[in-house]
């Protein structure tokens, strides 16, 4: 049974980053069921919230920087294209203050990329390992989960959600995401009894929100962009505020037509980095 502690730690923690891989395997669990606006596989009937607003004397974790602003607008759903399983700089921050908040040990962040779009594959996820059937590991939970999606300091509801960056959770097959504010049944293979599963934002995850900074974060991070189907999608370098197109299909080049006598020429026609 784990005792419940109340200091705070904000380390980073970094990962070696791994070659891109072609475009992410078919969805897994805790993944959408396609790109775009779709919802990860909670999609059905609202189901009950699993916890209860936070009390003031429950252990919740504290903002590291001080307040200037609202928090920021719920975030968007954007969900991972590439294969780049690097732990970033938010994700680090949250595994860590959760561990010094409520104890226990670290959980898992990266995946390999053949478990679907999960958002592990892109170092934007986080599982954090609490047993339901523990009364301690439940009670973390309830107070965590309310702290997060309960009214903030100030008293905007999800308001922590909000400044972390947090796309959506799942814990007990219900689900809530930050693009329809509810919970919901979660209809993936796993029940989520065993961790809590949070995915974050592209700035929740590289730690640029007011939580963190203490300054309301504008604007949207949309991330990397596929731009060809089925083709491999470049690792995040930078902060990206325009949507991304849907991807096409790469045009085939057209066949030259060799002379009698002449000198065969070879270049990159197609810009696929081969010579032709």
């Amino acid at each position: 049974m784990r005792r419940l502690t109340a200091f705070l730690v904000a380390a980073l923690v970094g990962a070696t980053a791994v070659p891109a891989g072609a475009a992410v395997a078919a969805p897994a669990p805790e993944s959408a069921a396609a790109a775009g606006l779709v919802e990860p596989a909670g999609a059905g009937e609202r189901a009950a919230s699993p916890v209860a607003a936070a009390s003031a004397t429950a252990v919740v974790p504290r903002a590291v920087s001080t307040y200037t602003g609202p928090p920021e607008p719920l975030s968007r759903y954007v969900p991972q294209v590439a294969c780049d399983p690097v732990v970033r700089p938010g994700v680090a921050k949250l595994r860590d203050l959760l561990r010094a908040t409520y104890g226990g040990s670290l959980g898992p962040t990266t995946r390999s990329c053949d478990n679907g779009r999960t958002e592990h594959s892109d170092g934007r996820a986080y599982d954090w390992m609490l047993d339901i059937t523990d009364p301690d590991d439940a009670a973390d939970a309830s107070a965590f989960l309310g702290w997060l999606l309960g009214p903030d300091a100030q008293g905007v509801e999800a308001g922590n959600a909000r400044r972390l960056g947090v796309m959506y959770v799942i814990w007990d097959r219900r689900i809530w995401g930050s693009y329809n504010g509810v919970w919901k049944a979660y209809s993936g293979s796993s029940p989520h009894r065993d961790h809590i599963h949070i995915s974050l934002s592209w700035d929740g995850a590289m730690g640029r929100t007011s939580f963190w900074n203490g300054a309301t974060l504008s604007g949207y991070d949309y991330g990397p962009c596929q731009l060809y189907v089925g083709e491999p999608v470049p690792r995040y370098t930078s902060r990206n505020t325009s949507p991304c197109p849907a991807p096409v299909v790469r045009r085939a080049p057209a066949p030259v037509r060799s002379m009698v006598g002449g000198v065969p020429l070879t270049g990159d026609w197609d810009g696929n980095g081969r010579a032709e």
